[in-house]
């Protein structure tokens, strides 16, 4: 009898049997097999099927192998009376996948407007406006504090998407913060590594840029790179020359100029590449020239 349950739909356990039979049923169920049934219920919109589910004891707030919820699931489906009882019976409203995502974000990314609204209603934290607020206070020891009492990071996944979004709004605060605590700032090493140094250096080439770009360089064990990987140090030096980043090139020449080779300064200044459309390309590349021509009259003497 139980492994014919297991396999039943919760439909169909609904059809046939009184309430009372179907709740003696689903009793004989796991934990686990409870959980599935209310994904599929709200997945399919079935309310009497959650709320007898919620009588045996079902774990609301469970999660299957992605880190998904009932809740995201019948967000993704844009089902708000699903909702609406989920969260009215203690779904946990800002509970993420596995990774990093909410309800919220579901419903934001599939364009479902009135869930989006409704999800707020009901106090989901959109990730822009909790930025928005701690971004109130003018000083960035003030933002700092803020963003210390507003944003928990529980993981490397957290930390490296709110790495991402301080990038993007060029919060350097929310940046430190992110590193801090476990943000991933390169995947691998050299001309062809991924990860959010890049994406920062992909951005612009304005100051706040510059500022999180140079504070990134000093968390990636730089002297280290520097020393013994080449390519990472070609590659660094020309993505900077590149996007004409003036402030970067001088604080990377003043810090760490004995570890430039000549091979790397002619394999920069001589290789052909994209033509750049940054400003201040020009002006970076001639102040590169001009200390590669200080550097070698200093070596000469």
């Amino acid at each position: 009898m139980r492994a014919k349950l297991v396999n039943e739909n919760i439909n169909d356990l609904l059809k046939p049997k009184s309430e009372e039979d179907i709740v003696g049923e689903l009793n004989y169920l796991t934990q686990e097999e409870k959980n599935k049934k209310l994904f599929n219920a709200a997945k399919e919109g079935n309310k009497e099927a959650i709320k007898l589910l919620i009588s045996v004891g079902v774990n609301l707030n469970a999660k299957n192998k992605n880190g998904e919820t009932a809740l995201m699931k019948a967000s993704v489906n844009g089902n708000e009376d699903i909702v609406k009882l989920l969260i009215k019976i203690g779904a946990d409203i800002n509970a993420k996948n596995k990774y990093g995502s909410t309800a919220l974000m579901y419903a934001s990314a599939n364009n479902y407007k009135e869930m989006v609204d409704l999800l707020k209603r009901y106090g989901a934290k959109d990730v822009n406006e909790s930025l928005n607020n701690i971004l109130k206070p003018k000083s960035e020891e003030e933002i700092y504090k803020n963003i210390e009492e507003n944003i928990k990071i529980e993981n490397e996944e957290d930390a490296t998407k709110y790495l991402s979004a301080g990038i993007k709004i060029k919060l350097l605060p929310l940046v430190k913060y992110s590193v801090e605590n476990g943000a991933k700032i390169l995947d691998y090493y050299g001309s062809n590594s991924s990860g959010k140094l890049w994406v920062a250096y992909n951005t612009d080439n304005s100051e706040p840029i510059q500022d999180i770009i140079i504070y990134l360089i000093q968390n990636i064990n730089i002297k280290k790179l520097f020393i013994k990987n080449s390519e990472f140090r070609q590659y660094l030096i020309y993505k900077t020359l590149y996007m004409g980043m003036e402030k970067v090139m001088k604080w990377i020449l003043k810090n760490y100029e004995i570890y430039i080779t000549k091979y790397d300064i002619s394999f920069i200044l001589y290789n052909e590449w994209p033509t750049s459309m940054w400003k201040n390309y020009d002006k970076v590349k001639e102040f590169f020239k001009n200390w590669h021509i200080k550097k070698l009259k200093k070596d000469e003497s």
